[in-house]
């Protein structure tokens, strides 16, 4: 592993002291390294006074977490040919209290990737998307909006509005509650759909996995409904839910249009 690489992780790491006081390598502002054909360009920029981010990315993971600073820290590492560099295209720009990120590949049958690394407060409202790549965010209580054609989404602590949507991968959350009045709204299409959660969750549930199962350990109330129990009866029971979590103060949607759906205790020692 190169050490700029490295340095990008433990950047990332929520175990890292250092992120905790803030702290980001302000002395480089762009790092360039080559290795066989690759040249990986590093990039870094940061946003005073922002309360919302918009970041459109083609292809590359996207990984996001808080810190304690009044700021928007971005790093960014472009891999790829010298002529993907030269075909790249990152526009970034603060409106008042909004900062947009947007990718652009002009050409895109160049083969190369450009990663995200962000650190921002907690309370940032986000609208996050990416063709193709994993998206990580963690510790935000603002709203998340966040999408990918081709990639995995994985959410930790996360409460308030959620919209996750992938095409092409699973989604995985672990929260201990969603606040009151508030909407998470899953769906994916080929993959499963995991909610590891406790018994503080008060929300309301319709869940759907249309080719595949739903199962929550957690306790669900079911609607009331009258019907055969036939084989199709059986089947509906085990694809479709709706009811409550404790008591409906929160709403949750998720659907799973080729893989399962799993509720879990994340309180529950194995």
């Amino acid at each position: 592993m190169k050490f700029y690489r490295l340095l990008s992780i433990m950047i990332t790491s929520l175990s890292l002291p250092l992120q905790a006081q803030g702290f980001i390598p302000k002395w480089i502002d762009t790092l360039t390294s080559k290795f066989n054909n690759t040249t990986d360009v590093i990039t870094h920029k940061e946003f005073k006074n922002a309360q919302q981010l918009q970041l459109h990315n083609m292809i590359g993971s996207i990984v996001i977490n808080s810190w304690k600073q009044d700021s928007i820290a971005i790093e960014i590492i472009e891999s790829g040919s010298l002529q993907f560099h030269k075909n790249i295209k990152i526009d970034m720009e603060q409106i008042e209290d909004l900062v947009k990120i947007h990718t652009i590949f002009l050409d895109e049958a160049l083969k190369g990737s450009v990663i995200f690394n962000i650190l921002l407060p907690d309370h940032v409202d986000l609208a996050i998307f990416t063709q193709q790549g994993d998206i990580i965010i963690k510790d935000i209580h603002g709203s998340i909006d966040v999408q990918t054609l081709q990639g995995s989404i994985t959410l930790h602590n996360a409460d308030g509005n959620v919209d996750a949507q992938t095409r092409d991968g699973n989604i995985v959350i672990r929260t201990d509650t969603i606040q009151p009045d508030k909407k998470f709204t899953l769906a994916s299409g080929k993959g499963n759909v995991e909610l590891s959660t406790t018994t503080m969750l008060q929300t309301s549930i319709n869940a759907q996995a249309l080719a595949g199962k739903v199962q929550s350990q957690i306790p669900v109330t079911l609607a009331s409904q009258t019907t055969e129990l036939n084989p199709a009866a059986w089947k509906n029971f085990q694809q479709s839910v709706q009811g409550t979590i404790g008591s409906p103060q929160a709403e949750l949607n998720i659907v799973a249009y080729q893989g399962s759906i799993t509720i879990t205790n994340h309180t529950i020692k194995k």
